[in-house]
């Protein structure tokens, strides 16, 4: 087996990384810099120029055409240019992200009438349900 199967996403200049610990953590940035095997320097929208371990960033699909130690208005235009906002708000990470947010934000109302829909669905699904077992134990006889 060759190694070119073994590792889809390799640490490069301009892949963009998910930060996952520390005050940015859940935001991309993209790489600038390698410090040295395990830390790398990142810049995005929404964090400082910042050194990260490698243990704690998710690297992505995506990456922006930089060059090393680029500065942070050249980082800037090329994260626009290459659209990341919008593409990493389709991911999964992104959306599951939202629906943690917004659901953390629900108020007791709110998650008691969640309750309810979730009770007429179920009714509903149940009463299908009967109704095809019903039929079908008819046609058997």
């Amino acid at each position: 087996m060759s190694d070119s199967t073994l590792f889809t996403k390799t640490v490069k200049i301009g892949r963009v990384v998910l930060l996952k610990t520390g005050a940015h953590a859940g935001k991309p940035a993209a790489v600038v810099n390698v410090v040295d095997l395990n830390r790398v320097q990142v810049h995005g929208p929404e964090t400082r120029r910042i050194v990260v371990n490698l243990k704690n960033v998710v690297l992505t699909n995506f990456a922006v055409d930089i060059t090393v130690g680029m500065r942070q208005k050249g980082v800037l235009a090329a994260w626009k240019r290459a659209n990341i906002d919008d593409k990493f708000a389709k991911t999964a990470y992104a959306k599951r992200e939202q629906q943690r947010a917004a659901r953390a934000n629900t108020t007791d109302f709110d998650r008691f009438k969640i309750m309810l829909e979730r009770k007429r669905r179920a009714a509903k699904v149940n009463a299908a349900v009967r109704a095809a077992k019903k039929k079908h134990a008819a046609a058997a006889k």
